[in-house]
């Protein structure tokens, strides 16, 4: 706990601070502050009363600056409805431990902040916070809506739950209407999105404008009712063509969601609900009016679903085109991979796996009990669905090698492949087939190392050098085939076998697994921004502890490594005797 005399003295050095006081009986304890600091911030012309409270954590929640007398400031930009400061977006911001170069900073901040606001143009401060703004709104209600992927003004459906509700016995007016505005509406343009977000009811219309004014249109007033002047202000920006088509969809209930690009591109997006009100059009202008004294404007906070908006959290690029992938295996590498492809964007999958998911499986694998005796592309497909709605995934239950033999699966349909089934005869067959029917589609294979050794990656481009099959040579004294990527020495068995030969499998944990998918996503986006147009084997060298433990030896690729990832290109692994790329690229 800072000693409030030590931060009172803090203070009394800063120049434009004055008037300083420690105050018991804080007006501020529903604030979580017993007590704090009151003094004069002075600025260009004026002074402005501050009360400063101090956490008890300050290290890591800062210190919270409130205009006394907010009601009396100018609308400005940082200033929140109850006149707290916001100061700095504590997201990634590093917190000076030193509590006296803090307070330092903190009331810097103030300064600048307050100063701002009385003496410059916020118009653009303002826009990049509307949204923040809108949300102190009240009356207020909530919405999940889905962006119209076109951004033109359109029709839209919503549908509001808050309509059947039911006032309980015993339960205050106020309550009541106080449950029914927290009740999310949802909205959208496309009426297939209420039964992907599996919401039913009435499906109302609204009208959804996207504006592009030429200069900054500025929240309303929080510590002001909402009221038909800010709606009129925002119809005035309204082309007019769109004012043609639209004004007769305005009815005297209705929601409207407007989408604002700033003049600096910011985008607010945000809704207004109308009840009781009068519309007067003419062809160049609508005229909003209440039609009794029973009319309500209500402000509608958004939370927006649209893929647009929700992947900004990650590095996917919005502009680029969604790929058609086919991805083959969905064992811990694809299980995984599945997940995390939807997540950074791909919508368009195609799942192929002939296996059912076992207790045996969970400890590696994505997924666990509940989809035990599934198949695990389906079992993969639900889950996705239900937690990514907008995702387009097919799945084929069945042997992949058979499916694409007998056509079920066009290969050249598809924009990449990926074998994550970990398997290096299927690969081979795969890698043979591709060359063999000239299929145009890069392949991406995927494969662990036993006990966690090391995994691999290769980018095979049919019209480029190096191929699967140049992974393989044949020891001449054994006349055998061997991997020569591989970590593991050559000549040793390193399955395992639960069930004798019909259960056999290779050893490895969900963090090799993980490690491999991390690899093919870093690969899959270079190779849809058009970065990867070489062939490319990639191997992670991992640790040999439980590798050795086990009685293993390693190969001397393992040991020759030096680096953790290596990185060969297809002209330093191709094998110019190769008999599928060795062929196409010498025209032989």
């Amino acid at each position: 706990m800072i000693d409030m005399v030590r931060a009172k003295d803090i203070l009394l050095d800063i120049p434009y601070i004055s008037n300083t006081i420690i105050q018991e009986n804080s007006p501020y304890i529903n604030k979580g502050f017993s007590q704090g600091l009151q003094c004069n911030l002075l600025l260009k012309n004026q002074s402005v009363k501050l009360f400063i409270g101090i956490p008890r954590a300050w290290d890591r929640e800062l210190v919270s600056i409130y205009v006394v007398d907010f009601s009396a400031l100018p609308f400005m930009p940082h200033v929140e409805p109850d006149g707290k400061l916001c100061l700095f977006d504590l997201e990634g911001v590093l917190i000076d431990q030193n509590f006296e170069g803090l307070l330092e900073q903190c009331i810097r901040r103030a300064k600048e902040i307050l100063e701002k606001g009385f003496y410059s143009n916020n118009d653009s401060e303002f826009a990049r916070e509307f949204s923040s703004y809108w949300s102190y709104q009240t009356p207020k209600r909530y919405m999940k809506f889905v962006v119209p992927e076109n951004h033109k003004t359109q029709l839209i459906k919503y549908c509001d739950p808050a309509a059947m509700l039911r006032q309980k016995k015993k339960e205050k007016l106020v309550s009541f209407e106080n449950r029914k505005n927290k009740t999310e509406m949802f909205a959208t343009s496309e009426p297939s999105y209420f039964s992907l977000w599996k919401v039913s009811g009435s499906q109302l219309n609204g009208i959804f404008f996207h504006l592009e004014p030429n200069d900054y249109i500025l929240p309303p007033d929080p510590r002001k009712r909402l009221g038909l002047e800010y709606v009129q202000m925002l119809v005035s920006y309204i082309p007019s063509d769109d004012l043609i088509q639209w004004k007769f969809k305005i009815n005297t209930s209705t929601l409207i969601v407007f989408e604002i690009l700033q003049p600096g591109h910011e985008v607010a997006c945000f809704g207004i609900m109308l009840k009781n009100i009068l519309i007067e059009a003419d062809k160049e202008y609508l005229n909003i009016k209440p039609s009794s004294k029973m009319y309500e404007v209500t402000a509608v906070d958004i939370s927006r679903i649209d893929d647009e908006f929700l992947m900004q959290r990650t590095q996917a690029d919005k502009n680029s085109q969604t790929p058609n992938v086919l991805l083959i295996g969905c064992g811990s590498i694809g299980g995984y991979l599945c997940s995390e492809l939807v997540k950074a964007g791909y919508k368009n999958l195609t799942l192929v796996d002939g296996d059912i998911l076992k207790a045996e499986n969970i400890y590696r694998h994505f997924l666990g009990m509940d989809y035990v005796g599934k198949y695990k592309a389906e079992a993969l497909r639900v889950y996705c669905k239900y937690s990514f709605p907008q995702v387009i995934i097919k799945t084929l239950d069945s042997n992949a090698e058979e499916l694409i033999e007998d056509g079920s699966i066009e290969l050249g349909d598809f924009d990449v492949i990926i074998s994550a089934t970990g398997n290096h005869n299927f690969n081979r067959w795969l890698n043979r087939h591709i060359y063999q029917e000239h299929v145009k589609v890069p392949c991406i294979y995927l494969w662990n190392e036993p006990l966690d050794v090391g995994c691999h990656l290769a980018i095979i481009h049919p019209d480029s050098q190096g191929c699967y099959e140049c992974f393989f040579a044949r020891d001449t004294e054994k006349n055998e085939l061997y991997d020569v990527t591989t970590y593991t020495k050559p000549g040793q068995t390193v399955t395992k076998s639960s069930r004798g030969c019909s259960g056999t499998f290779v050893p490895y944990s969900s963090n090799v697994s993980l490690c491999t998918v991390s690899v093919c996503l870093e690969w899959m986006e270079r190779l849809s921004t058009g970065r990867c147009n070489r062939n490319v084997l990639v191997s992670i060298k991992g640790d040999a502890y439980h590798f050795n433990k086990a009685g293993y030896e390693c190969s001397d690729v393992y040991y020759e490594q030096n680096i953790k990832e290596n990185i060969i290109e297809g002209s330093n692994f191709h094998n110019e005797f190769c008999e599928l790329c060795g062929e196409y690229t010498n025209g032989d």
